[in-house]
């Protein structure tokens, strides 16, 4: 393991890492943090002037940005993510809460100085495994796609995924003119599977048509919501397949720099990532001069910590936290794929959408549309966590019924039955279980703001009340809401103080009119995604199950 570097000062740490720009800041601030536990005020103006910001530009960054902490904090605290705070039992409920920790299949969990923690019992104890359960998918899936040998390349070692795939796929990707490459994708129909399902061909296109010195692939792992863990999964588990993809993208898109942006908090994630990036460049995959291979193809690679939050997946405020900007969305057009990170052309894909890359390009377009659904082929990771019998990874056929899921793979316990689910997370709604005949497609599931989103999967049992979900998901898009617009940022704080009204007085026929006007207003009116489905938790609820 490689020995941890002391610093002098904050000075010092600064000079010998980062150049004096303001797109250093973050990573600047993640350090700073790693190092002596928090940012002070002396830290902040050491900042301003080797950064030659305005110290009031750094505070308003600082503090949009949830993993950045201003002060030491040692206390144990209770995860508050939504799998954690149901599986809650009274002798915890004292402790102070924290954000998702995205351990959801433990739940409950707490978390104290970069330690996990098992809340199950009175007495906390450490995690002894922090390993996502593989949940078996055979009854409902032939063949598994971006999970494919997973059962032999999740130890990690370059030698096994090397003997198993040989890196094949991109070898040949390099043998072909990137425009191939696009058309092999698009004759796939491959969508994005970070929740939007734009198809991935499209964006290498755009960008790849621009004549730009510099161009841009990025690829989102910043995974900031509740109940969805998959891209920690594919990082920790996978790393080989999915450095693999985005080489792929970045090749068929032109782009000349390749970042991996992960969740600030998801440092294992990250050593994963960036161990395998070494093995890669020490077995000859990734050259000295920065060719891949044998090619003249150069691509400049780096791994940057993410701020954190929700909103941060949305691929603009991505952006801007990249270039040392608040934590807030930008106005569209122009899109990223024409003027994205630092003005230049820029793909933002997500990782699971990589990991599919080697299986279309080891095989066929024809063979990946033979999963799935016509219109949507492929498979989806869903992260199962709750009151399901089993929590943990699961790969599914696109297309697939909720039911056909529940049933014939065996998550539901017997005893424990699922009354509702939770699905897409907080952008999404919830669905009872009279609707669990629905398709799991891309885009929206029905007219009442429900979708498949990152592919998150909840299930609640009878014992839990509806409204108090409802009630949860609107407050959690109301502390995420990054202020910048006027619907989300006034509208969501009341749209959940009228839902607790709603709560304490259900015949209220004018609280009811209002919220549900609130919440189409908010969905209407606001910047960007997470205001756009803010009002989807509300929505789903007044449909489905406040009149019963």
């Amino acid at each position: 393991m490689q020995a941890k570097t002391h610093y002098k000062n904050t000075k010092e740490l600064l000079s010998k890492n980062f150049p004096p720009e303001k797109s250093s800041l973050l990573q600047a601030l993640h350090l700073i943090q790693k190092t002596q536990g928090f940012v002070s005020e002396a830290d902040m103006l050491l900042l301003s002037k080797y950064l030659k910001v305005a110290k009031s530009e750094i505070y308003g960054a600082i503090t949009s940005y949830p993993e950045i902490k201003t002060q030491i904090e040692n206390d144990l605290k209770r995860c508050d993510g939504i799998s954690c705070v149901i599986n809650t039992k009274n002798f915890d409920t004292k402790l102070e809460t924290t954000d998702c920790k995205f351990k959801c299949f433990n739940a409950p969990v707490g978390y104290q100085n970069h330690k996990y923690y098992s809340l199950k019992n009175p007495t906390p104890s450490p995690l002894i495994s922090d390993q996502t359960p593989i949940i078996n998918s055979n009854s409902i899936l032939n063949k598994n796609i971006v999970l494919e040998a997973i059962d032999e390349i999740k130890n990690t070692k370059f030698e096994t995924y090397n003997k198993i795939y040989n890196f094949k796929a991109i070898k040949t990707t390099l043998n072909h003119p990137s425009e191939k490459i696009i058309d092999i994708i698009e004759d796939s129909k491959l969508r994005g599977r970070g929740g939007a399902y734009f198809p991935a061909a499209t964006k290498w296109k755009m960008v790849s048509s621009f004549k730009s010195m510099q161009k841009y692939l990025i690829v989102n792992c910043e995974e900031g919501e509740p109940g969805v863990f998959k891209d920690r999964f594919i990082m920790e588990n996978m790393p080989y397949r999915l450095i693999e993809g985005a080489l792929i993208a970045a090749y068929a898109s032109k782009s000349n720099y390749l970042t991996f942006y992960i969740n600030g908090e998801a440092e294992k994630s990250f050593e994963t990532i960036k161990k395998a990036l070494q093995n890669m460049e020490n077995n000859g995959i990734i050259k000295s001069d920065k060719t891949i291979l044998d090619s003249s193809y150069k691509l400049n690679i780096k791994l940057e910590s993410g701020a954190g939050g929700y909103v941060c997946g949305e691929e603009t405020t991505l952006i801007n936290t990249m270039e040392g900007d608040r934590r807030e969305p930008r106005l569209k057009p122009p899109f990223p794929t024409e003027k994205g990170v630092f003005g230049v052309p820029t793909v933002i894909n997500n990782a699971e959408t990589l990991c599919n890359l080697p299986y279309i390009i080891n095989n066929s377009p024809s063979e990946f549309k033979n999963i799935g659904d016509p219109d949507f082929p492929g498979t989806k990771l869903l992260s199962i966590s709750g009151h399901f019998n089993q929590s943990g990874i699961l790969e599914i056929p696109m297309g697939i019924s909720i039911n056909d899921v529940i049933k014939n793979t065996g998550i539901e316990g017997k005893k424990n039955p699922i009354n509702f689910l939770g699905i897409g997370g907080p952008s999404s709604g919830i669905l009872p279980k009279s609707e669990f005949d629905t398709k799991l497609l891309g885009g929206f599931l029905n007219e009442y703001g429900i979708m498949l989103g990152a592919g998150g999967f909840i299930g609640f049992n009878g014992k839990t009340d509806p409204i108090d979900v409802a009630i949860y998901l609107s407050k959690y898009n109301a502390t995420e809401s990054c202020g910048k617009c006027t619907p989300c940022r006034e509208g969501t704080p009341r749209m959940t103080e009228l839902l607790e009204n709603v709560k304490e007085n259900p015949n209220d026929q004018n609280k009811l009119e209002e919220l549900s006007l609130m919440a189409e207003t908010i969905n209407t009116a606001s910047l960007c995604g997470l205001g756009q489905a803010a009002g989807n938790p509300v929505i789903s609820y007044l449909k489905y199950f406040h009149k019963r």
